[in-house]
């Protein structure tokens, strides 16, 4: 490992901590949220040149190539790292071929990346558009209208394979390679198969035409060839303006899909076909439509589609690049449709797969489903997790709702029998044994005298009584272990019996759980005890808990490879090799809340959820991840104390595991491995001075190892008084000292007290070398940390730091990323060409409103002088970005500028967001200064907080002085009641409440409608209109119609009804001579005169129908009873009328409304609803009136109850006349209810409010 150099070196001086913060606070940035299965995102934020991406191609070796926008960088990806490539064009697709060539287009020919640069090849008629395709090397497939071009780069040849002319083909559109190595041909006549060469000396081509004769279509584009080999494509449809995708399986052709936006089609790596729309993504499952959910990368504009060899596929949108492939854990085709609690799993002799659910018992056999439903009123228990097995006679055996039964299902005869015991007692079922029985908790009805039984399938065998302890009641779980102990567990506690024997029952001494609600033994005798949030391990003396935080263990079961998975309501665990791996909706699940684990004799492993079930699928990823050490977060050279923290992170191949979900498992200097954790560091302390090897290795979810742990080297410094430099200063001073005192012992007494003076100052020598070696020691160490922690600072913001000299004019420092931010390398950059770079200066801070040269002169006179602005500057490759430019001056002692000291970052796509911020603020307030309505914002408790009146708003609603002020102050207390239910109601449900109400001014009375939306957590926002005039002429509109029903029932009864009797009488006169001269006309006649009597009676009743109710008092119930009869004789239906006689509709407006409105819901039962019986029922119940009719037919669609249909308008516009609710819906029995129920006061209807209907 390479040892990072200082940022700067030490002669210039420290960074000052406080600027680093305040620069690492300036420029922090948010990431987008990751997207979960089956997609994963990238971004310009995971490394791709821009987010804008345009073109998607992708090679044999799965590399994945991206054009962007209108730059100079494009992307490729190989599953762990994104690169960035020299861009040939803008927008034009590159495709790799097998060889590793690289290949693109432009208008007028061919481009091939070669020896670093793209090298053109002129070929004539290609523009961007034109297929091409290459194959073996220096050798690209083209096709032009006209036609089949083979190129060869080597001899810069060009070879005609085959002319349209030639073919039914007509012009060639498109072409795709075909999984036999051949090729596939569309044009606007049809599609052809060549059998392809290319080499340049027998270029020749097998060519087959397929017809499409009956399709009707032209046109043909995007082919693409499935797995299976399966071709579709897209076609113009000749009987419509329809897009179709097409599919051809060599034999026949069929019609998938239809739409006039449909761009392409495929098909999917889950075997269903995908759709690519102008503005959507579709998913076609069996002969089912979803709709893609366009959030993240895909909200954006959907530009290009790759699909990989195995499905899985890759979309490019304004906003990044998104890859959809399947998770680790699928439901199975056949039952992915089952999206209610599994909770258990059985799998018989055969092979064949069972599990329950709530309502239903499912069988699994080779790709296909069989649902046999539980009893009616029968229902399973979705907690006992094993309590469903078979017994020895091969049923099926579980517990129900029926607390009496258990319930027993017979495979041969599909066959459900609920088991009662022969006494009579309450059974349920804990858990199965090892020989085919079943444990059973029974009881006495009076829920006293619990026993344990056994029960075989024929008869109940007693165990023991459990009434000795009243905790047992609770049981949830039994276990028989090896040794055949026998393990208890219950909501209380945890119990346990030596050797099977009753007599040697009792509690676990010391088990530390809450309960013990799943009970497992796993090798080696040890016995797993899962309680509400942990799990527990007696290895036969002590207990110790090995998993904590988990959340209601549901089940623990130990697969054949050894590893043990637990099911609990926060996912599914599982602990292998000494280390716990846990899954979530992440890896595929449906639901964190995990029932079972279940492993079948195919070694599958099966999970039940509380949203459906899921088969483990390793073989979805099979790639490891890699790890990753960074010099820039570690130290190669550590203090002596030996405290180390090492920080590492990975990543796995097309993020199938997100990196924050990685595992990691470490060790040092060649020691154990440790558990693998989602930790992405390692602490050490007091490591021994030298050198040190640590190595850490990645896992994912799908317990991939990385098999090239990642390596760092370092070394644990020695303490200072151990350096040899230390060591050399103490052993001359120690020599020193010696010969001097040798000197004074051969000098005689005379000289002891010189000798004396000088030992003494050599001893002070001593200790102020001690000293000066401890300064430096603690100087040293400073400087290291602040170098350390300025380097981290300056590189997690990811800004390019640089030093000016003012004397010299000239950067002396400037950071490595300045040739990635904007094209000149550190020598090329100077002030000279920084101010021949900027466009436009935008100056912050205290600097802001002064020019760029004022705001320069300020910074440099001032102490403590900074510099901050927005700087828009052209790179050396043409474009214009926005860069943050922020800076301290550099003084001498003297206080004198010398320099200045600052970073630049990019902060483009920041400034495009503010931008962009800025239109739609300002599109807003145009929409909102365009409503004509009152639009008005109230707390959750009432207060008006803000408000937008039009101009020309009637000054009945104007709130003027009610900001701040509760509704209650400002409105009637009737409409502030109103007010408030619909607030309250729209925050607790979030759904848009609509209602009416009025006010008074002036003696006149102002109509309103209001809608009430959420605006927040705690307010919502209130929309008024006046409908004063919309509802004046609503009841004129219906007071003329009513007078014209009358006008026509007069005229029908007494015009028509007149003539007709007439007509009657001379015919009965005819009848009567004819039949008196015995003349064969005779029955004739009468025939003419019945029906003419017939007319007249339905006519009369017509008329009685157009105008049935009298203004005297209590005239509907005669009127509802005529309805009734009419409709029997016109009918020929059921229809009955009953009351109650303390109903009196007084106000003969009421009474014409309601029995409009029962009118017209008789009519659509009859005419919509194929009824042959109708009830209409008239009752008062506590002042509330109500009007019933209710019908035995088809019942109400669902789409009719939210159409607009003109019948429904004027029943609900009629019951809001009369201050009504009306409420249509369907009867659970069969047919349509119509319910219109009003408040009565003496006959009046009385109402606050009408909700819309």
């Amino acid at each position: 490992m390479t040892k990072c150099n200082p940022l700067f070196s030490r002669k210039n001086g420290l960074i000052p901590f406080g600027f680093v913060f305040f620069l690492i606070h300036l420029f922090s940035h948010y990431s987008w949220c990751h997207p979960s299965f089956p997609w994963r995102f990238w971004r310009v934020t995971d490394g791709l040149s821009e987010s804008y991406s345009r073109s998607i191609t992708i090679n044999e070796n799965q590399r994945i190539w991206i054009n962007h926008g209108i730059i100079d960088k494009m992307s490729w990806l190989d599953g762990y790292r994104t690169y960035t490539f020299v861009n040939p064009q803008p927008s034009a697709p590159v495709y790799e071929s097998r060889d590793g060539q690289i290949w693109s287009i432009y208008h007028g020919g061919l481009q091939q990346f070669k020896d670093g640069h793209w090298r053109k090849y002129p070929i004539k008629d290609v523009n961007l558009d034109t297929p091409f395709l290459p194959t073996l090397a220096d050798h690209v497939l083209v096709l032009l209208p006209s036609r089949l071009l083979h190129y060869d780069a080597e001899t810069n040849q060009t070879t005609i394979l085959k002319i349209n002319k030639e073919t039914k083909l007509g012009r060639f559109i498109d072409f795709t390679p075909a999984q036999d190595g051949g090729l596939w041909i569309t044009g606007r006549n049809g599609i052809a198969k060549a059998a392809y060469m290319t080499e340049a000396s027998s270029s020749r081509t097998q060519w087959v035409d397929y017809d499409i004769e009956g399709l009707d279509v032209k046109n043909l584009r995007e082919p693409y060839e499935g797995k299976k080999g399966e071709l579709l494509v897209v076609a113009d449809s000749l009987r419509n303006a329809q897009n179709l995708l097409i599919g051809f399986d060599g034999s026949r052709w069929n019609t998938l899909y239809g739409d006039r936006e449909l761009i392409r089609g495929w098909r999917g790596v889950d075997g269903g076909i995908w759709i690519q729309t102008e503005h959507s993504l579709i998913q076609l499952a069996s002969d089912k439509k979803k709709d893609v959910l366009m959030e993240g990368v895909l909200a954006g504009e959907i530009r290009d589609v790759a699909i990989q060899s195995d499905g899985a596929f890759w979309v490019t949108t304004t906003q990044g690049v998104a890859r959809y492939a399947l998770p680790t854990w699928q439901a199975p085709s056949a039952v992915a449709n089952i999206q209610t609690t599994v909770h258990a799993f059985a799998e018989d002799q055969a092979g064949r797969i069972w599990f329950i659910s709530q309502d239903a018992l499912v069988r699994y056999e080779k790709e296909t489903r069989t649902i046999y439903s539980l009893p009616e009123g029968v229902h399973a228990h979705h907690y006992e997790t094993e309590a469903f097995s078979f017994l020895p006679d091969g049923r099926l055996i579980m517990n129900c709702t029926k607390s009496r039964h258990l319930l027993a299902f017979d495979p041969k005869n599909a066959s459900f029998e609920l088991i009662q015991h022969p006494a009579g007692r309450h059974v349920r079922m804990i858990a199965p044994r090892r020989d085919g029985t079943v444990w059973v908790r029974t009881r006495e009805r009076n829920e006293r005298n619990y026993r344990l039984e056994i029960y075989d399938g024929h008869q109940f065998k007693s165990y023991v009584n459990l009434n000795d302890n009243e905790k047992l009641i609770h049981i949830r779980h039994l276990c028989e272990t090896e040794n055949e102990d026998l393990w208890i567990g219950d909501l209380y506690g945890l119990s346990a019996c030596k050797r099977m024997e009753p007599s040697t029952y009792q509690a676990a001494k010391g088990y530390p759980g809450a309960g013990a609600i799943f009970i497992h033994e796993i090798a080696g005798g040890k016995i797993w005890v899962g309680d509400r949030n942990k799990i527990h391990e007696f290895d036969g003396a002590f207990w110790k808990v090995i998993l904590t935080d988990i959340d209601s263990v549901r089940s623990i079961m130990t697969a054949r490879d050894g590893s043990i998975w637990v099911a609990s309501d926060i996912g599914l665990h599982r602990f292998r090799n000494g280390s716990w791996v846990s899954l979530g909706e992440e890896e595929g699940l449906p639901s964190e809340i995990v029932y079972t684990a279940f492993e079948d004799s195919q070694q599958r492993m099966w999970v039940g959820t509380a949203k459906g079930i899921v088969l483990y699928h390793p073989e979805a990823d099979p790639d490891a991840p890699e790890t990753f050490i960074s010099d820039k977060y570690n130290l190669t050279e550590t203090p002596p104390s030996g405290d180390v923290r090492l920080i590492y992170s990975g990543i796995d191949k097309w993020k199938y595991t997100l990196q924050e979900r990685l595992l990691f498992s470490y060790r040092l200097d060649a020691a154990d491995w440790s558990p693998f954790t989602s930790n992405t560091f390692a602490s050490y302390t007091r490591l021994p001075a030298g050198p040190h090897r640590f190595q850490v290795r990645a896992m994912d979810r799908n317990w991939n190892i990385d098999p090239t742990p990642a390596t760092f080297e370092f070394a644990v410094l020695l303490p200072w008084h151990h350096t040899t430099e230390f060591i050399a200063i103490l052993t001359c001073s120690t020599i020193l000292i010696l010969f001097l005192i040798g000197v004074a012992f051969s000098h005689n007494i005379k000289l002891e007290r010189v000798v004396r003076v000088r030992t003494a100052d050599l001893e002070w020598i001593n200790q102020t070398l001690k000293h000066e070696i401890s300064e430096r020691k603690l100087a040293e160490e400073a400087l290291e940390i602040s170098e350390r922690l300025y380097r981290e600072a300056i590189e997690v913001a990811d800004a390019v730091p640089y030093y000016r000299n003012y004397l010299t004019d000239a950067y002396e420092f400037v950071g490595d990323g300045i040739e990635t931010l904007i094209g000149y390398t550190k020598e090329e950059f100077t002030p000279a060409l920084w101010n021949s770079m900027i466009k436009k200066t935008v100056l912050m801070g205290n600097a802001a409103g002064l020019s760029r040269e004022e705001a320069v002169q300020r910074a440099r006179n001032e102490d403590g002088g900074s510099w901050r602005s927005d700087t828009l500057v052209e790179t050396r490759w043409g474009d214009k970005r926005w860069l943050a430019n922020a800076a301290v001056e550099v003084r001498n002692e003297q206080g004198v500028a010398i320099g200045s000291l600052g970073i630049l970052q990019d902060i483009t796509e920041r400034k495009l967001t503010e931008n962009a911020l800025r239109d739609s603020e300002a599109r807003n307030r145009a929409l909102l200064n365009a409503i004509p309505d009152l639009i008005v914002r109230i707390h959750k408790d009432g207060t008006y907080l803000d408000y937008k009146s039009p101009k020309d708003f009637h000054p009945i609603f104007r709130l003027h002085n009610a900001i701040g002020k509760n509704v209650n102050e400002v409105l009637p207390p009737k409409v502030a009641r109103q007010v408030m239910f619909h607030l309250q109601k729209t925050l607790r449900t979030g759904k848009t409440e609509i209602f009416e109400y009025h006010l008074e001014s002036n003696g006149r009375q102002r109509e309103c409608e209001a809608r009430i939306v959420t605006s927040g957590a705690d307010e919502v926002l209130a929309i008024v209109r006046d409908i004063s005039e919309r509802k004046r002429l609503e009841k004129e509109i219906l007071k003329i119609s009513e007078i014209e029903r009358q006008r026509i029932g007069d005229e029908l009864h007494d015009d028509l009804c007149q003539n007709l009797t007439g007509i009657a009488i001379h015919s009965k006169v005819l009848e009567e001579r004819l039949a008196s001269g015995s003349l064969p006309e005779a029955p004739d006649a009468a025939e003419i005169t019945k029906q003419i009597n017939q007319a007249i009676s339905k006519t009369r009743i017509l008329a009685k129908g157009l105008h049935p109710v009298n203004l005297e008092a209590n005239g509907l119930i005669p009127s509802l009873e005529e309805l009734a009869a009419n409709s029997e004789h016109l009918f020929g239906i059921s229809c009955l009328f009953r009351y109650e006689k303390s109903v009196h509709i007084d106000d003969n407006t009421t009474a014409v409304h309601l029995y409009r409105i029962a009118q017209e819901a008789l009519n659509n039962a009859v005419k919509h609803g194929h009824t042959n019986q109708i009830r209409i029922e008239l009752a008062k119940r506590d002042n509330q009136v109500t009007l019933t009719i209710e019908d035995n037919g088809v019942g109400i669609p669902d789409e009719t109850e939210n159409s607009a249909g003109m019948g429904l308008r004027i029943m609900n516009y009629r019951a809001r006349i009369i201050g009504a609710s009306l409420e249509i819906r369907k009867n659970p029995v069969g047919g349509t209810i119509v319910v219109c129920s009003f408040e009565s006061r003496d006959g009046k209807p009385y109402h606050e409010g009408t909700k819309k209907g």
